[in-house]
C-alpha cells in the first residue's frame, strides 16, 4: 500500500476537495469486507483469494464500505457501532474510530461532502444519521427515521439516496426514496418483491431469498419481472467502471454479472475464496479508481508523468491512438476510442476530405477530396446522389432526373439520346427520327416540325399554302384536297368531279376536263368564258351547236338555219351573202348580182324587180308601155314589138320603107315583084319562136323585089327559122327557102342564144 499527497482521480470523481494532502488507498482496488473474519480484502483482478492477506483486519463485524470526503475509505463495524477510516490498512484492532455511539451500522452512503450511515433495527425503527463531522453520534437526531429493516444505503448519479428494505413485513423487500429525508413509517416503497432485498446499485438490487438480480429502475413489483440474472443468496450489487458485480453470501464468491444469465450453477467467478456475512445485504464492496498522476509508476500502471505526455496519457497507460484518451501532447486531437462520429481512426477530427474514411461518421469513403468513386461529401460516387462528381465523369447531379441534369448525370441537350420529361423531353433518339423530332417531341405530323425521317416534306402545323395535313409539300394531284393552296378538290389528276387544277368541275373555270365531258373551256389555260374556240358551255365553238359565241362572231345559233338565224349563225338578212330557204330566200349573193335580185329572190325578168346586175332596165312584170318584155326600156328600132306601148312591129331600127315605119307602125310599101298573096309582104303575126319566149325577126321584102313567088307561097315574112341567102342589097337581112330578106342580123344573134326570148320570173322573198 503507498500514500500520495496528490489525488488528481479523486478530485475528478468529485469525492477529494481539490488540493487537499491525504493518504489514499491503492490504485484500481476493489474492497470487499468479510463480516465473519473482521476483515477487508482487496481483490482488484480477481481470483482466488483463500489464503490470501487482507488490506484491514481487527475490525468487529465490518458491512458497508465507501470513500468519503478526503478521498478517505471508511468502513461500518457493525459489532462496534463504528465508523473506520481504514484508508491505510492494516490492523484495526483497539485503533480510534472516526464515528461511534452508533446502533448496528450497516450501509454507508458517501459524497465529497458527506458521509450517512443506517441504524439497522429488524422491523420499524432503522434510521439513517448523518456522520459527516464525525465523533459520537449517541442520541443524536437522525437524518431519517422509522425505516422497516432499512440496510444498505446508494447515492445515485442523478443525487438521489436509495436505501433497501431488507423486510417491509411478511418476507416482502423493498426499495425506498429517501433523498429528503424524514419520518418513513408511512412511506410507499418505490419497488416491492416477495423476497428480502439486499444492496442495490445504481439499477439493480438483489432479491435474497429469491435468488435473482432485478433492474429496479423502473419501480414496481420486481417478482413479476424476468430476473436480469441469477445468484445464490445474492448479497451486495455494485456497478463499476469495468462491470457490475454481485457477491454470493453462501458461495464466498463475487460474480462478474454485466452481461446478464444464470451464475447458480457452475459458472466461473471474478472472485473466490472469501468468508462473507452469510446473510444477504451485510457484504460491503466498493470500487476504488485508480489514482494516476501521482509520478510513481504502480505496478499496475505502464507509466505515470504526472499527467500527459507524449509517451504517457492521463491514465497511468501508454500512449496509444483508439485507447480513448485523447493526449494532445502526443498530438491527438481526439481519441474515442477508434472511429467515433467526431473522430478518425488516427485520433483527428472527422472531416469529410481528410483521406480517411470514417463509418461512424457516416462516411462510406473519403479518398482527400473528389475522386472517381467518392464524392466531395465521403459517400459513394452515384449518378443520382446529388452530388456533381467531375473525377467521376459526371457534369451535373439534381439527384436525378431535372430540367438541367439527364438521369445520367450528362447536362440536358435535346438530341443527346437520353429522355428528360423534367426537361420536357417526350422523346430523344438522339436526333430526328421516325417516331421523334429534332425538338425531343414525338414525330406526329401537323406538330410544326418537319421530320424528314417520318417522311414529312413539310409540317406547317397543320394545312397551309405550300403543305398538306399528311405533310406532303402541297401539289395538285397528290389526291390531298389543300384548301389553302387553293384546292377545292383533288383526286389525283383530272376525273369527272375534280379538274387537273385541283379545283371543283365548272363549266366556265377556265380548265379543259374532258372527263367530265368538257371539249373545252374558256382558253384552257385557267382564264374562263367564252372564246373563239370555246362555248360558254364548254363545247368547242361551232356554227350549228345551238350555243350563241359572239366571241365566236355568231349573233345566232339554232343549231341551223332557221327563219331568224342563217346556217352561219348570223341573223337573217337579206344581203348578207347568205341564202336562207327557211327565211324565204332563193337565194342571197350579199346584194344584187346576174342571178339574184335584191330581196334574195331568183333574178327572173318579169319578176317585177329590177335587176341591174342582171342586164334589166326596167321590170313591170311582162310587157307594159314603158318597159319591153324583155325587160329593156321601151323604145322603137329595139328590136321588140311593144303593143302595149302601141309598136305594130320593131323591126330593130327606125327606118323607113322596110315594112315597119320609124315609129314601129306597120308600112305598105307595096310590090314591084309578083306576090302570090297579094298582100303588104309584112309578116305581121308577130309570131313567137317555137318555145314561146321571144320574138321572131320580122322579114319584109327588098323593096323593088321583082323576084315573083312560087305557086302557093307567101311573099313577104317569114315566120320560120333564118335561113336562105343573104342579099347583097346592103341589107342586113336574110331571104327564106324563097329568097325572102330577114332584118337585123344582131336580133338574129340573140334570137340565136335565147337571150331575147328569156323572161325572168322573180320571186319576193322576204327576210
Amino acid at each position: 500500500m503507498k500514500t500520495t499527497t496528490f489525488v488528481p482521480s479523486l478530485i475528478a470523481l468529485g469525492l477529494v476537495p481539490a488540493g487537499t494532502a491525504l493518504a489514499a488507498p491503492a490504485q484500481g482496488d476493489f474492497y470487499v469486507s468479510e463480516a465473519v473474519t473482521g476483515t477487508v480484502i482487496d481483490i482488484q483482478g480477481g481470483g482466488d483469494f483463500a489464503g490470501a492477506p487482507r488490506f484491514a483486519n481487527g475490525l468487529g463485524a465490518p458491512f458497508g464500505l465507501c470513500v468519503g470526503p478526503g478521498g478517505d475509505l471508511y468502513v461500518a463495524e457493525f459489532a462496534a457501532g463504528e465508523v473506520t477510516i481504514i484508508s491505510d490498512g492494516g490492523d484495526f484492532t483497539g485503533a480510534p474510530a472516526f464515528a461511534t455511539g452508533l446502533t448496528n451500522p450497516t450501509g454507508l452512503a458517501c459524497t465529497e461532502t458527506q458521509i450517512l450511515v443506517v441504524e439497522y433495527t429488524f422491523g420499524p425503527g432503522g434510521e439513517v444519521t448523518d456522520i459527516t463531522a464525525g465523533g459520537n453520534f449517541a442520541g443524536a437526531p437522525a437524518f431519517a427515521t422509522n425505516i422497516n429493516s432499512g440496510l444498505d444505503l446508494l447515492r445515485d448519479a442523478g443525487g438521489t439516496l436509495w436505501i433497501n428494505s431488507l423486510n417491509t413485513g411478511a418476507g416482502n423487500g423493498g426499495i425506498f426514496d429517501i433523498t429528503g429525508g424524514g419520518d418513513f413509517a408511512a412511506a410507499v416503497p418505490f419497488a416491492t418483491g416477495n423476497s428480502f432485498f439486499s444492496g442495490p446499485s445504481e439499477d439493480h438490487v438483489g432479491l435474497y431469498t429469491a435468488n435473482q438480480i432485478q433492474d429496479y429502475s423502473a419501480g414496481g413489483d420486481l417478482s413479476l419481472q424476468v430476473p436480469f440474472a441469477q445468484v445464490l443468496a445474492p448479497g451486495k450489487v455494485i456497478e463499476t467502471p469495468i462491470g457490475i458485480f454481485a457477491s454470493s453470501e453462501t458461495g464466498g464468491a463475487i460474480f462478474d454479472i454485466t452481461a446478464g444469465g444464470d451464475f447458480t450453477a457452475g459458472a466461473p467467478a471474478f472472485a473466490t475464496g472469501l468468508t462473507l456475512s452469510g446473510v444477504g445485504g451485510f457484504t460491503g464492496m466498493v470500487y476504488v479508481p485508480i489514482l494516476c498522476g501521482d509520478g510513481v509508476v504502480d505496478p499496475s500502471e505502464p507509466c505515470d508523468d504526472m499527467g500527459e505526455s507524449a509517451t504517457c496519457d492521463s491514465d497511468c497507460t501508454l500512449v496509444a491512438c483508439g485507447d480513448g484518451l485523447t493526449n494532445m501532447a502526443a498530438g491527438e486531437q481526439c481519441d474515442d476510442g477508434g472511429e467515433s462520429p467526431t473522430c478518425d481512426v488516427d485520433c483527428t477530427p472527422v472531416g469529410c476530405g481528410d483521406g480517411l474514411t470514417n463509418m461512424a461518421a457516416g462516411e462510406q469513403c473519403d479518398d482527400g477530396g473528389e475522386s472517381p468513386a467518392c464524392d466531395v461529401d465521403c459517400t459513394p460516387a452515384t449518378c443520382g446522389d446529388g452530388l456533381t462528381n467531375m473525377a467521376a465523369g459526371e457534369q451535373c447531379d439534381d439527384g436525378g432526373e431535372s430540367p438541367a441534369c439527364n438521369a445520367n448525370c450528362t447536362l440536358v441537350g435535346c438530341g443527346d439520346g437520353i429522355v428528360n420529361m423534367a426537361a420536357g423531353e417526350q422523346c430523344d433518339d438522339g436526333g430526328e427520327s421516325p417516331t421523334c423530332n429534332v425538338d425531343c417531341t414525338p414525330a406526329s405530323c401537323g406538330d410544326g416540325q418537319i421530320n424528314a425521317a417520318a417522311g414529312e416534306a413539310c409540317d406547317d402545323g397543320g394545312q397551309s399554302a405550300t403543305c398538306d395535313d399528311d405533310c406532303t409539300a402541297a401539289e395538285c394531284g397528290d389526291s390531298v384536297v389543300n384548301a389553302l393552296a387553293g384546292e377545292t378538290c383533288d383526286d389525283g389528276g383530272r376525273t369527272g368531279m375534280c379538274d387537273a387544277d385541283c379545283t371543283a368541275v365548272t363549266c366556265g373555270d377556265g380548265v379543259v376536263n374532258m372527263t367530265a365531258g368538257e371539249q373545252c373551256d374558256g382558253d384552257g389555260m385557267g382564264m374562263p368564258g367564252e372564246t373563239a374556240t370555246c362555248d360558254d358551255d364548254c363545247t368547242d365553238a361551232t356554227c350549228g351547236d345551238m350555243v350563241i359565241n359572239a366571241t365566236a362572231g355568231e349573233d345566232c345559233d339554232d343549231g341551223a338555219e332557221t327563219v331568224t338565224c342563217d346556217a352561219d349563225c348570223t341573223p337573217v338578212e337579206c344581203g348578207d351573202g347568205t341564202t336562207n330557204a327557211t327565211a324565204g330566200e332563193d337565194c342571197d349573193d350579199a346584194g344584187e348580182s346576174e342571178s339574184c335580185n335584191a330581196d334574195c329572190t331568183t333574178a327572173t325578168c318579169g319578176d317585177g324587180i329590177v335587176n341591174g346586175a342582171a342586164g334589166e332596165d326596167c321590170d313591170d312584170m311582162g310587157e307594159s308601155q314603158d318597159c319591153d318584155d324583155d325587160c329593156t326600156v321601151t323604145e322603137c328600132g329595139d328590136g321588140t314589138t311593144n303593143a302595149t306601148a302601141g309598136e305594130e312591129c320593131d323591126d330593130g331600127n327606125t327606118d323607113e320603107l322596110d315594112g315597119c315605119s320609124s315609129t314601129c307602125t306597120i308600112e305598105d310599101t307595096g310590090s314591084t315583084g309578083g306576090s302570090d298573096s297579094g298582100d303588104s309582104g309584112v309578116d305581121d303575126t308577130a309570131g313567137s319562136s317555137g318555145d314561146g319566149t321571144g320574138v321572131g325577126p320580122t322579114t319584109f321584102p327588098a323593096t323593088g323585089d321583082t323576084g315573083a313567088s312560087t305557086s302557093g307561097e307567101e311573099s313577104g315574112t317569114d315566120t320560120g327559122t333564118a335561113g336562105g341567102t343573104t342579099l347583097d342589097d346592103g341589107c342586113n337581112c336574110t331571104t327564106g327557102n324563097e329568097g325572102r330578106r330577114r332584118s337585123g342580123m344582131p336580133w338574129s344573134l340573140l334570137g340565136l342564144l335565147g337571150l331575147g326570148a328569156i323572161r325572168r320570173r322573180r320571186g319576193s322573198a322576204l327576210r
